[in-house]
């Protein structure tokens, strides 16, 4: 899922859509590092496709990593 997540920030081109990659790839450093509420972030950003692609199967891995270390929102 990392390797998958930083291939789709490198792709963003505009300044806005630079905006979000930025705060994307923070976010995916932080769920490097085992940050739950980055995990999750990266699971909801997949499932409604905000700054990466839409794919419910990543969704699901990023919200499984996320509730592995007990994060209970969702």
């Amino acid at each position: 899922a990392y390797h998958q997540a930083r291939s789709h920030v490198r792709q963003a081109g505009s300044f806005a859509q630079g905006v979000v990659a930025r705060h994307v790839q923070e976010t995916l450093e932080r769920a490097e590092m085992g940050d739950r509420e980055a995990l999750f972030e990266m699971g909801e950003r997949y499932y409604e496709g905000r700054g990466v692609p839409q794919d419910y199967q990543l969704a699901v891995t990023w919200f499984r990593q996320a509730a592995e270390l007990n994060h209970l929102k969702g």
